[in-house]
């Protein structure tokens, strides 16, 4: 089947999914981030701490 044979409303409905799917991949890349961006926090604020105490 070529793409002009498509509905349009089935050509709309595959471009939403793969734009839901793409936004659930980038929420979960932005939790990963997130959670790497505490971690770094607290290291930081240890070795400040650190930095401090020596």
């Amino acid at each position: 089947m070529e793409a002009n044979e498509i509905p349009r409303e089935e050509l709309l409905l595959r471009d939403v999914n793969i734009q839901f799917w793409e936004l659930r991949r980038v929420r979960e890349e932005n939790l990963q981030l997130k959670e790497e961006n505490k971690q770094l926090r607290i290291i930081k604020q240890a070795y400040e701490a650190l930095k401090t105490a020596l």
